[in-house]
């Protein structure tokens, strides 16, 4: 009897403490993805924006804007010849006009090479729709 009561006790507590399983559906996964991306949109998008308008239009479907962190925005290429034309347009002028295209603060333009297959054939991390 003692043990029953023990027993029934242990499997009370068990079920008081234990955390119940979450139900993972499709809708929470894609409304997470999705808040994921407006979040990165309002982030990179008035600074995308701004490269797309002053990128020479031959660079643009070589080039994407993967990161912007106080201030110094991060510019991915696909190959070295693409960032050795960046770079070069950068220090002719091309850095001063996205500072005052950009209506987000920035102090100065990386340019970095990404072996990822995305940046030169779809567009890269960061894509809008011009091209």
């Amino acid at each position: 009897m003692k043990d029953q009561a023990a027993i029934a006790r242990i499997q009370s507590l068990r079920a008081a403490r234990a955390r119940p399983n979450r139900a993972v559906s499709l809708g929470t996964v894609l409304a997470g993805e999705s808040h994921s991306l407006d979040d990165r949109h309002s982030r990179l998008g008035a600074v995308g924006e701004a490269w797309l308008a002053t990128c020479p239009a031959d660079l643009i479907a070589r080039t994407a804007i993967s990161k912007v962190s106080r201030g110094v925005v991060t510019v991915a290429v696909g190959d070295a010849s693409a960032r050795f034309r960046i770079d070069r347009a950068l220090r002719e002028g091309l850095e001063g006009e996205l500072i005052r295209a950009s209506k987000t603060p920035i102090r100065r333009v990386k340019v970095q090479v990404v072996a990822s297959p995305a940046v030169g054939r779809s567009g890269g991390p960061y894509r809008t729709t011009r091209q």
